[in-house]
């Protein structure tokens, strides 16, 4: 049965890392049909590709499968090759074909070499703290951010444009340093995917109702009673979802496949974070 995932979850152990979730750079992109992407790890020397394979520095994917949010502009953006891109997902075996599923997607405004560790900034109640990426440290306390170092001068012009991302549940993203508590970007990335401040109701039905090729009845329901007695033409597959609940900051769906399976989760009303509550 399909299911939404999104765990972190790292695991380092002597500069190689293998996880299911990790962030990882993209190395080279296919400049034909035939050719792949060239993954590599971010803030580490080698990764295993699969929990069976050797370390290696990089890892080819016939393709990267990006979130259901992530549209043609994101593709065209972060796949194209014009900024540095990132991911954050997990390494797939899809009918002996291996690919990226993408949860998160982040790229620079110019493509050029990393000039040293990505971080990622947080502004939490507490203030705000940075973390390397794909490391386990407890992330580290900070007085100030000043973008006036940074490379994409939009952030040096306005930094509230930074905000959306700090608060978001990936953080932004950025190589920097640290001066007296104080945190200066360099090459910050912009997130694509989860998009900031997203359509949830987009983003649930585009969960709920992928493409298939089955037939089938994808329905709006105002109730699990609604959904468990629905009206089904023979032959057809019934699809439904329904919003459940909500708070300030996420929507909480169900979505279920006729009276037999049934999945709740919710999303970010900010960043479009997927989270999964229940699996019926």
């Amino acid at each position: 049965m399909r299911s939404i995932l999104l765990f972190l979850m790292l695991f380092v152990l002597n500069s190689e890392l293998y996880a299911e979730s990790i962030f990882v750079e993209m190395k080279s992109r296919p400049s034909t049909s035939d050719e792949g992407f060239v993954l590599g790890p971010v803030n580490q020397k080698t990764l295993r590709c699969s929990e069976a394979s050797k370390s290696s520095p990089t890892c080819f994917v016939s393709k990267i499968i990006p979130a259901p949010d992530c549209d043609w502009e994101c593709q065209d953006g972060v796949l194209s090759g014009q900024g540095k891109s990132l991911f954050y997902g997990e390494f797939e075996t899809r009918v002996g074909i291996a690919v990226f599923r993408a949860d998160g997607a982040f790229d620079t405004y110019q493509n050029k070499p990393l000039d040293g560790p990505v971080y990622r900034l947080r502004l939490t109640v507490n203030g705000y703290e940075y973390q390397k990426l794909n490391h386990e440290r407890t992330p580290q306390k900070l007085n100030a951010l000043d973008f006036s170092k940074a490379e994409d001068s939009n952030f040096v012009l306005d930094p509230n444009r930074a905000t959306a991302m700090l608060e978001g549940s990936f953080g932004l993203l950025a190589t920097g340093f640290v001066s007296q508590k104080t945190f200066y970007p360099r090459q910050v990335f912009r997130q694509w995917s989860p998009r900031l401040g997203c359509d949830t109701w987009a983003i649930a039905k585009a969960i709920a109702f992928p493409p298939t090729d089955e037939e089938s009845l994808d329905v709006i329901v105002g109730s699990l009673a609604e959904a468990e007695t629905y009206p089904v033409p023979e032959g057809k597959t019934l699809r439904w979802l329904m919003w459940e609940s909500e708070d300030q900051d996420s929507i909480v769906f169900r979505m279920g496949i006729h009276e037999l399976w049934s999945e709740v989760f919710s999303i970010n009303r900010r960043d479009c974070h997927i989270n999964i509550l229940e699996e019926h």
